[in-house]
């Protein structure tokens, strides 16, 4: 009976042991299948970091561009003006200091522009940025003269890359032609700018990390690679590339063979608005996988500890109940292989880089890594399993690290667990950190969170947001950003009535001090006038550089236009009147002031542009030194002015 009886029991006994070793099959392939799944949400991070920089850089190029444009149709208008209308024309003009003259200051106002050149219908370049006179030199033979001379485009043409044949540099050309009334061609206008600028374009924003970078045409030519070792010196993309698919659906992402890199790579690319041109952005397979590879090792060992365990404790357990032994001093062994696992276990979450928290349904913490409490800067005498989300949020704002409403931010917290949906949101710490908090809600009606500290990220974001704005040399406004405000105060103007005034001047004599003491001591009396003019105007105003010694202000919301511009002004010219000190020197400064208000002198940018900027010739006609408004007599030119002032081209 007995032994029956011991039978049975060992029967079902084996029943279980199936089970379990089914239960332990069955969490092993999910484990699997959650490795598998957090590679596939790896690449798709990866693709997704990747086409973030891409959208940047690709808006960088573009800001770029419509620089270069600047310059070109700046060069373009100058030369209409001249009433050009045949080549022979078009050479008299240009090759001389004038032409010389006229491109190196454009050159200046770009200091990206490794040259501003002027070739004529037969390809000879009869003028440069770069000095005067030239020696003979034909640039018939490349390929955006031939692209022009054999067709009748008027758009900017980008160039593959070639050596410069002045610097010798390598060096990517935007060519735009210059052509009479019968488009016959007069002449071609060309910006060079220096492959070395680009890179240190994104050296300077130190954005790429790990990523590589191709700057392409739609047509496949490569025309700067980022580092320059990124790939096997492709002239072009491949004609069997996917990238070529993804260019022609307007942007996306793939999966880049060995025939544009020594590796495989995970690509994105997005066009360049407006342009014939493509960013491309890639990482290297191995390298977005390696955070995938230590965690997928770290959880397959973990996997694999649970197991062996298991199958040690299912062992004992059969050994134990076939033997019909029970020996304390197993028990306390067994346990302490448990501690040993927990202890592993424990080692394993607190290497993490990103903090983890888990609370159960009553809102309690539940659990919680190292990573976790130094983040947040809890104390772990207070902070403890079984503590409440309140507590540990009043905790923190107690403490000075939590700076909103505990109560609404938990309420709003239980609201999504409730939903079931993932949530995350972005907090700043009162010491300047950005922390992001995902939070996905668990079956039992907690959560489980992972916090990561992304400062770097966030400030590089913000660097470029603000270089995309704002002149480098005076921290200033750029002449982009200046127009965007300048379109809001004339669309304000329209709607509401709100009058605004523009003052623009620039420095007296400058050119001399740039001859005389050079670019260096020039730009230091940029950033000083810079410091200058950010002391004279309040919050509202908007002060730029619009290149080379040139400035604007922007006041608007003021009710008494003229006054206001007249004390501003006035306020300026103090300012300026203080000598600059450079490297021990004291080189006298001063500004000549030119003003136009809205509505009285127009209502639209180009004519309060103009007439703020005969204003200013007007005052340094008049001695320099000094302010003048507007009015109707400065429009009409005196004797010997000039009908046109070359600043209202710029």
């Amino acid at each position: 009976m007995g032994m029956s009886l011991r039978n049975n029991g060992l029967y079902h006994f084996r029943g279980l042991i199936f089970a379990a070793v089914a239960f332990i099959g069955l969490a092993v392939f999910a484990i699997g299948y959650t490795i598998l799944n957090l590679r596939a949400d790896t690449i798709e991070d990866a693709f997704k970091d990747t086409g973030n920089i891409a959208t940047v850089l690709a808006e960088q190029v573009a800001q770029t561009g419509r620089s270069i444009d600047l310059v070109l149709s700046d060069v373009e208008d100058r030369a209409t003006m001249l009433d050009i209308r045949k080549p022979g024309d078009f050479r008299r003009v240009m090759a001389t200091e004038y032409g010389y003259l006229l491109l190196k200051s454009r050159a200046d106002r770009f200091p990206q522009a490794d040259l501003v050149s002027v070739v004529d219908s037969n390809g000879d370049l009869i003028a440069s940025s770069r000095g005067w006179p030239l020696p003979a030199l034909s640039l018939a033979d490349r390929d955006y003269f031939q692209h022009f001379k054999n067709n009748t485009e008027s758009h900017t043409y980008v160039s593959g890359p070639a050596k410069n044949r002045i610097t010798g540099a390598p060096t990517v050309f935007f060519a735009k032609p210059l052509r009479a009334d019968n488009k016959e061609l007069l002449g071609l206008i060309v910006v060079g700018v220096s492959i070395s600028k680009f890179w240190h374009v994104y050296e300077t924003v130190g954005l790429l990390g790990e990523q590589g970078f191709i700057l392409a045409r739609t047509d496949g030519m490569v025309l700067v690679r980022y580092p320059e070792g990124l790939v096997h010196a492709l002239a072009a993309i491949p004609p069997a590339s996917p990238w070529y698919a993804a260019v022609e659906n307007g942007g996306g992402n793939f999966r880049s063979p060995a025939d544009l890199t020594a590796d495989l790579r995970l690509v994105s690319i997005r066009p360049v608005p407006g342009y014939p041109l493509v960013v491309n952005v890639g990482v290297s397979e191995a390298v977005a996988l390696s955070t995938w590879r230590q965690r997928s090792v770290s959880m397959a060992a973990g996997t694999l500890l649970a197991v062996i365990c298991a199958f040690i404790l299912l062992s004992a357990v059969a050994n134990r109940v076939r033997l019909l032994r029970n020996s304390e001093a197993s028990l306390a062994a067994k346990s302490r292989e448990l501690e040993i696992a927990k202890a592993q276990t424990d080692a394993a979450v607190n290497n993490i880089t990103q903090g983890i928290s888990m609370f159960d349904a009553a809102q309690r913490l539940i659990v919680c890594n190292a990573r976790y409490m130094e983040i947040y800067a809890l104390s772990p005498d207070v902070i403890k399993p079984g503590a409440t989300f309140q507590e540990i949020l009043e905790y923190r704002k107690a403490h000075g690290n939590y700076i909103n409403d505990p109560s609404h931010f938990i309420a709003n917290s239980a609201e999504h667990v409730q939903e079931g949906k993932k949530f995350t949101h972005t907090a700043t710490l009162t010491d300047g950190r950005v922390i992001a908090v995902a939070a996905n809600p668990t079956m039992d009606g907690g959560w489980v969170a992972t916090h990561e500290d992304i400062t770097e990220r966030h400030h590089a974001q913000v660097l470029i947001a603000h270089m995309a704005s704002h002149d480098t040399l005076t921290g200033l406004c750029n002449r982009m950003a200046f127009e965007e405000r300048l379109n809001e105060a004339i669309i304000r103007l329209n709607r509401h009535g709100e009058k605004f005034s523009l003052i623009m001047f620039d420095l007296d004599k400058f050119k001399t001090v740039n001859d005389t003491l050079g670019h260096l001591v020039g730009d230091a009396v940029f950033k000083g006038v810079g410091e200058r003019v950010k002391s004279c105007v309040c919050e509202l105003d908007t002060a730029a550089r619009l290149g080379g010694d040139e400035f604007v202000i922007l006041q608007a919301h003021v009710d008494d236009p003229e006054e206001s511009a007249r004390t501003l002004a006035n306020r300026l010219l103090d300012a300026m009147r203080e000598p600059f000190t450079i490297d021990g020197c004291e080189l006298p400064a001063s500004v000549s002031i030119g003003i136009a208000l809205a509505p009285k002198d127009g209502s639209d940018m180009e004519k309060l542009v103009r007439r703020a900027d005969l204003a200013l010739y007007r005052a340094k006609a008049e001695g320099r030194n000094r302010l003048r408004f507007f009015d109707a007599d400065i429009d009409m030119p005196e004797p010997g002015m000039p009908k046109t002032h070359p600043r209202l081209t710029d």
